[in-house]
């Protein structure tokens, strides 16, 4: 599921993107060929905004890894944003990451049980 919410103005432009989604994980066996490892569950959200004085960017996503059997393994918690100001030519870069113990990902049915709430 794919949701862009985009909102121009004569100040600039901003785009938001809203995306769940489960993805196959996969590992190089010793033979060189690409074998399923299992997959994970991501939610993300990415902000995008470009107005006269700055380009703003920003990623937020929460991806939960599970083995081939279902069992779950990890979740990682990312936040990255990155600022650009055109006029000082200046760039600032954060990237914050987090591994945690439980599953946080919220599955597709809950995400469009809730958008008809």
């Amino acid at each position: 599921m794919v949701l862009v919410l985009s909102s121009c103005q004569s100040e600039g432009e901003k785009v938001e993107h809203v995306e769940a989604y489960i993805v196959e994980n996969t590992i190089m066996n010793a033979g060189g060929f690409y074998v399923p490892a299992g997959y994970k569950k991501v939610n993300s959200i990415t902000n995008h905004e470009d107005n006269r004085g700055a380009t703003l960017s920003r990623v937020r996503a929460i991806e939960d890894y599970y083995d081939s059997d279902g069992n779950f393994i990890l979740t990682k918690v990312y936040d990255q944003s990155h600022k650009r100001l055109k006029n000082l030519q200046t760039e600032d870069t954060n990237n914050l990451e987090q591994e945690l113990d439980q599953p946080l990902t919220m599955s597709l049915t809950i995400m469009l049980g809730n958008l008809s709430s």
